[in-house]
């Protein structure tokens, strides 16, 4: 469609150390939920978190990092700059990069696997098994590029699919109008009315019961 539209588009990955991001971004996050647990916790004259009101991943993370050096942050960022110096080289020869948002369908109902309601006792796994999904977005949250998802793809399930597109700092601009010459070229929406496998149609009747046990039917 890109090339449709007058775009050069090739298979291109950047020389950027893709575990090293990962591991980064990981302290990154483990360490600062953690600080702000911790001053949730504070303020409630709390000296850990209740199982009754965090939920288990977020105490994990609080235990695992609150009492982080200060020498794991400093790595995590000495890869912070490595690795968007290596990006920025990439994007002097190329304005865009395209990906899924996701590299995986979308979870179905209920799968707590990739929240914070996880029952995984080893918060590392629980990390790695996030990043299994959300494989490409982080790249520009880690460097602070300009990204944008845009639903241009669908799953088999139906559900939209979207695609990443990530471009150097400052350059905004140039990604907002590539979202709206997309958005043109489908008619001026992205939204085609498929309808998913499973899905919430409307009722033509509602089934109402008041408060004190009285019901009526709405038409």
């Amino acid at each position: 469609m890109l090339e449709e539209l007058g775009h050069h588009v090739e298979w291109e990955t950047p020389q950027v150390d893709f575990a090293q991001a990962f591991e980064a971004q990981t302290t990154c996050y483990i360490s600062n939920f953690a600080q702000f647990i911790q001053c949730l916790l504070e303020k409630k004259g709390l000296s850990s978190p209740p199982e009754a009101l965090v939920e288990p991943i977020n105490i994990r993370l609080w235990q695992k990092g609150i009492d982080m050096f200060y020498s794991e942050r400093w790595k995590m960022q000495d890869a912070f700059n490595t690795v968007s110096r290596d990006l920025g080289r990439f994007f002097q020869q190329w304005d865009m990069i395209l990906t899924p948002t996701f590299s995986k369908p979308t979870p179905l109902m209920g799968e707590k696997k990739y929240l914070t309601l996880s029952d995984n006792p080893d918060v590392m796994d629980w990390f790695y098994n996030l990043w299994d999904i959300f494989s490409y977005t982080p790249l520009a949250s880690l460097t602070g590029t300009a990204g944008i998802s845009i639903p241009l793809a669908w799953q088999q399930s139906g559900i939209p699919l979207g695609m990443h597109f990530q471009t150097r700092q400052a350059n905004d601009g140039q990604l907002l109008q590539l979202a709206a010459q997309l958005e043109r070229a489908l008619g001026g929406s992205f939204i085609r009315n498929n309808v998913p496998q499973v899905h919430v149609s409307r009722a033509d009747e509602w089934i109402i019961i008041l408060p004190d046990g009285a019901t009526f039917i709405r038409q």
